[in-house]
């Protein structure tokens, strides 16, 4: 009998999932390599499909979280069906901004007018006309002889 036949009957599992036995014996992955060979590394055991599909670096990026957790981690970074919400906003935001630009400047020119107004005010106040009242000195002028 063949000693991998009986390996291959054995009924447990490695730590990993994957079955026992000689690992040079198992599936090749075949994914077609950037040399235009196929991969010669062992192919995975896929939990969907339940047979050997293609190796780590072939079977495909992660088809993301699957837990709530996970699912509300993933809205809150950097994922492109968020981006619309970011753009938005951030165009609030400026809105925003931009209103409050304007109230400040609307504000700035209200106290600049009480400034000014004010200003005169202080300036009329303490304004003395260069002529008050006739100067009668006591000396006699040409004109009184």
């Amino acid at each position: 009998m063949n000693p991998w036949k009986v390996e291959t009957l054995r009924n447990y599992t490695l730590p990993n999932g994957a079955l026992p036995g000689d690992p040079s014996k198992s599936p090749r992955c075949g994914a077609k390599t950037r040399s235009g060979a196929p991969c010669r590394a062992p192919a995975m055991r896929s939990k969907k499909a339940r047979k050997y599909t293609k190796c780590r670096m072939h079977g495909g990026a992660s088809a993301g979280p699957r837990s709530p957790e996970g699912l509300e981690r993933c809205t809150k970074t950097n994922w492109k069906q968020r981006l619309a919400e970011r753009i938005a906003e951030r165009r609030a935001f400026r809105r925003t901004l931009q209103w409050i630009r304007l109230q400040t400047d609307q504000l700035e020119r209200e106290l600049r007018v009480i400034l000014r107004e004010r200003k005169r005010q202080q300036r009329a106040d303490q304004h003395v006309p260069l002529i008050t009242s006739v100067f009668v000195s006591s000396a006699p002028n040409d004109r009184d002889v």
